[in-house]
């Protein structure tokens, strides 16, 4: 009975790791200010230095090598006049003296820390008030906490976290913009749907996030969220409701990708054949 059963134990071996997907290794490279990570689909390249915190980021199946940006433009606070809980340019209010631009922040990236099994990075890259504009608005620091996994090798997942902000007005909405462009020159469209509002542009890629975000307290903050198309460059607007302590909110940038994340497809037909060969042998040991 034992060497009957040896063969079913085999098959059912070869089987089982076919079911199971295997991830592929993710790769990345740091030098002064600079974070490039690599995976079967996607190529990401985070900017921190010279005071610029932007994510450059393209499908690796792409032959025209289509760059895709994300670019943390500014962040200011503005009153709400529609009530709409969105920042809409031309009818909602700045807030003089609140806007925080890229050129007054001083950007560092930390260290890169790596799985043991090398299929997940993360890093933060953190935008520092500089003295005079912590002075003026008690402004201390947005942290963007950067995750990539190879189970989702083609996108990474960005934890924006806004330490301790305190505004001016008290009551004022306060909004984090960002730029999208692209050297395929396509415009952008928005879509929203299931709690999230996306953006798909350039050739293949896209940027979307949750319309809540988290606060250190367990409670939740409504995100508004709109946009401004100039050309083939889209503003786009997170807006977070007056709040209090260190806020959480989790963007994601991507691209769609016709390639596959995993040799699933692959092992699932493989797996399928191993079973049909496997009748056989099973009505055998049966008899």
């Amino acid at each position: 009975m034992k060497n009957k059963l040896l063969p079913f134990m085999v098959i059912s071996i070869i089987v089982l790791g076919a079911i199971i997907p295997t991830s592929a290794d993710v790769s990345y490279a740091k030098t002064a200010g600079n974070v490039t990570i690599n995976s079967d689909n996607l190529q990401i390249d985070i900017t921190g230095n010279q005071n610029v915190a932007m994510y450059t980021f393209r499908s690796q199946s792409d032959s025209n090598s289509t760059k895709n940006m994300v670019k943390f433009k500014e962040m200011f606070e503005f009153t709400d006049n529609n009530g709409n809980g969105k920042y809409d340019q031309g009818t909602d209010t700045k807030q003089s003296g609140s806007e925080v631009a890229l050129a007054s922040l001083d950007v560092a990236l930390s260290s890169v820390l790596e799985s043991s099994a090398g299929n997940h990075v993360s890093f933060n890259m953190s935008l520092s008030a500089k003295l005079a504009v912590s002075l003026l608005l008690n402004f201390k620091q947005v942290t963007f906490e950067n995750n990539f996994d190879s189970a989702n090798q083609t996108k990474l997942k960005i934890d924006v976290i806004i330490d301790n902000y305190q505004p001016i007005k008290s009551g004022n909405h306060l909004a984090v913009a960002y730029t999208l462009t692209s050297t395929s020159g396509n415009q952008s469209s928005q879509t929203s749907g299931n709690g999230n509002t996306r953006f798909d542009f350039g050739s293949n890629a896209y940027f979307e996030a949750v319309n809540t975000a988290q606060l250190d307290s367990g409670e939740s903050v409504d995100v508004g969220i709109s946009s401004n198309t100039q050309g083939s460059a889209t503003t786009v607007y997170m807006a977070y409701s007056s709040f209090t302590g260190t806020l959480r909110h989790d963007p994601v940038i991507g691209v769609t990708d016709s390639g596959t994340d995993t040799m699933l497809p692959f092992n699932a037909v493989f797996s399928v054949l191993a079973m049909v060969a496997m009748i056989p042998l099973i009505r055998k040991i049966r008899l």
